[in-house]
């Protein structure tokens, strides 16, 4: 038994550093307790890959990793990201703008520069975890053949706040 735990528990990992990427969103917080107008944060992000090395040496190539990295969140650099599901918010189409409306607070925001996300609220949690997933499927996409046993996807919204995401994965 302690020959598997130690098996499991014994692994490699690969990381990309917070600092080189990074991208610049606005978005809101709607809650009863607590709401926030719309702002703006530059977020970082790293990426952490747990697994074990094939038969080249590597978990994965770093320059591949780079890459599904800089593709996923380029998607999301200079956007308003906005939860499509909060009930306390209404989002209307209006022409090419999406009008929104939460209590007293009123947006008209060009279509073109919103990103709807599932969910209630646009955090850095949900950043994390949408992030993460959507790196997994990519992964498993691009490189059917790796074998990582863990994902981990910080974001950190300030150079003090961080959120973190973690798949567990079972190789194939």
């Amino acid at each position: 038994m302690t020959d598997k735990l130690g098996e499991f528990l014994s692994h490699s990992s690969i990381a990309l550093a917070k600092y080189l990427f990074h991208f610049n969103a606005s978005h809101m917080i709607f809650t009863p307790q607590y709401n926030e107008g719309i702002h703006g944060h530059s977020y970082n992000i790293s990426i952490e890959i747990y697994g074990d090395p094939d038969d080249s040496g590597m978990i994965i190539d770093f320059i591949l990793l780079e890459n599904i990295l800089k593709e996923s969140i380029t998607e999301w650099d200079h956007y308003v990201l906005m939860p499509k599901d909060n009930p306390n918010v209404t989002i209307i189409e209006n022409g090419s703008n999406f009008d929104i409306q939460y209590g007293d607070r009123f947006y008209s925001i060009p279509q073109s520069d919103i990103i709807l996300f599932e969910g209630i609220n646009i955090t850095t949690e949900n950043l994390a975890k949408f992030l993460a997933k959507k790196i997994q499927f990519i992964l498993e996409k691009v490189k059917p053949s790796i074998k990582f046993s863990k994902l981990k996807v910080e974001v950190w919204e300030t150079p003090i706040y961080c959120a973190s995401y973690t798949i567990h994965h079972k190789p194939n």
